[in-house]
């Protein structure tokens, strides 16, 4: 079962509270007090501070290695409506970088509470790694990251040894329903269970007034998934 799988984005010792504090404290910008230890399927130090003026912030950090596992504090803005995506992209990308995150992609975005919730995926050979996933909050207002969540990509990241497609995408968009106008594709590893990925073409397109994500598998032409993008004015859905 999945409980088993050990985390695969760590590495190094562990590191004391001490340690797992400063790193807190200069990703937060505050100085936090005594932290907690909390056990799950990645074992981290938990910190929180609140101010007088309703302000608060709260960080882990994982025993492992010392790398951020969450950050949260409050959006201080009131944006409401639709936004342009790219910018909110660019803001996460900015700060993942600043964190040491490299080769990553910024894939879809949802907005609420005056906040765009970016969600980026690792990449490796210009192949999206669906499962190496980090969420990002950006205060809409104020540009800021206020959050980031990074439990997936430490949980799965690691080097994967690409399967090599058997299928072109042009073959395997000829798979597709001739309804179907293709807007955007690339190639993507996708989870099928807790423990197996498979390398797909990502087709994005619309048909009609509907908006679709499908995949054909890359080794054997075979349709793995396909979604229905909801556009709402809080950010794109699929079901």
């Amino acid at each position: 079962s999945s409980e088993k799988l050990e985390p695969k984005g760590l590495s190094g010792g562990e590191v004391t509270m001490e340690q797992a504090k400063t790193v807190a404290n200069i990703i937060a910008g505050v100085t936090f007090g005594e932290g907690q230890e909390t056990g799950g399927k990645i074992p981290a130090y938990q910190f929180s501070m609140s101010n007088e003026d309703g302000t608060w912030v709260e960080a882990a950090v994982t025993k492992q290695g010392g790398k951020l596992l969450w950050y949260m504090s409050p959006c201080k803005g009131n944006a409401e409506g639709k936004p342009d995506d790219a910018e909110g992209k660019r803001y996460a990308d900015t700060a993942l970088k600043k964190l040491g995150y490299r080769n990553m992609t910024a894939t879809y975005a949802q907005y609420y509470g005056g906040a765009a919730l970016i969600n980026c995926a690792a990449t490796q050979n210009g192949v999206i790694l669906y499962n190496d996933l980090i969420k990002v909050w950006v205060d809409r207002e104020t540009n800021e990251v206020t959050g980031v969540d990074a439990r997936n990509y430490l949980f799965s990241h690691t080097e994967r040894e690409l399967p090599e497609a058997s299928v072109t995408m042009a073959e395997a968009e000829g798979y597709l329903a001739s309804s179907l106008k293709v807007m955007e594709r690339q190639l993507a590893l996708i989870p099928i269970t807790p423990e197996t990925e498979r390398l797909c073409y990502e087709f994005k397109g619309r048909c009609g007034e509907d908006e679709y994500i499908v995949y054909i598998d890359a080794q054997t032409g075979a349709e793995q998934q396909i979604f229905v993008i909801i556009n709402t004015e809080n950010g794109q859905l699929t079901a």
